[in-house]
């Protein structure tokens, strides 16, 4: 199972990853199945680290509460990225749930 394809747009529905470019010799590791076994376990354990048990979102909120407002920052527009990642974060959380 692929969780993350080279090249992928970004979102859950799409398996996440970002818009990152294919990269021909991850391309080869991802297609192999002596590979695959290996890239699941990993997968799974770095989903349990750091999305089911809290850890991205924990992180999140300690950033935020440091950030400084300034002229070009409002606390209006932090809570509102932090909003718009904290949605990321539970999406992601939710769609691999079942899948890892």
């Amino acid at each position: 199972m692929r969780y993350w394809a080279p090249g992928a747009a970004s979102g859950a529905g799409a398996g996440g990853g970002g818009g990152r470019g294919g990269n021909e010799l991850t391309e080869k590791f991802l297609a192999s199945e002596a590979f695959q076994s290996v890239y699941d376990a990993a997968y799974a354990d770095l989903y349990a680290q750091l999305y089911a048990s809290g850890t991205a979102a924990s992180l999140l909120d300690s950033i935020a509460a440091v950030v400084s407002l300034s002229d070009g920052l409002t606390a209006e527009e932090l809570a509102g990225q932090t909003q718009t990642l904290r949605t990321f974060i539970q999406e992601r959380t939710d769609a691999l749930k079942d899948r890892v």
